[in-house]
Formats: C-alpha cells, structure tokens, sequence
C-alpha cells in the first residue's frame, strides 16, 4: 500500500468519522430542540449539510480514485 492507498483510507476515515459526527450533531439538536434559538438551529443544519456534503465529495472522490487504480 503506497502513499496514495494511505491518502486514500485516510481520506475514508475521516470523511465517516465526519458523517458520524453529522449523525451526532442532529441528535443532539432533536434533543435539545426547545432550547436551540432559531439562529441557533439555523446554524446547526447549515453545519450538517456542509459537512455531509464534504463527507460525500470525499467518499465519492476515494472510490473515483480507486477505480482508476
């Protein structure tokens, strides 16, 4: 495994561990959902949808990468 193949599973891991970290962040907002301020919830949701975005650009790009290897 070169240094791409490590790039690559680095790149994976860190794009799940963001996708859990999405998972986490909109339990919690459910669960405190009384408390949040709407700028507060707004904040939340945009958080989640970039970051989910980004997990799956990267996921999308690890399995583009290796089909071409």
């Amino acid at each position: 495994m070169g240094l791409i193949g490590n790039l690559n599973l680095h790149m994976k891991i860190t794009a799940i561990v963001n996708l859990l970290y999405c998972c986490l962040t909109l339990g919690l907002v459910i669960y405190i959902y009384q408390k949040l301020t709407v700028l507060g919830l707004i904040y939340f949701v945009l958080e989640i949808i970039v970051v989910a975005i980004l997990s799956v650009i990267e996921l999308k790009s690890v399995s583009n990468q290796q089909i071409q290897d």
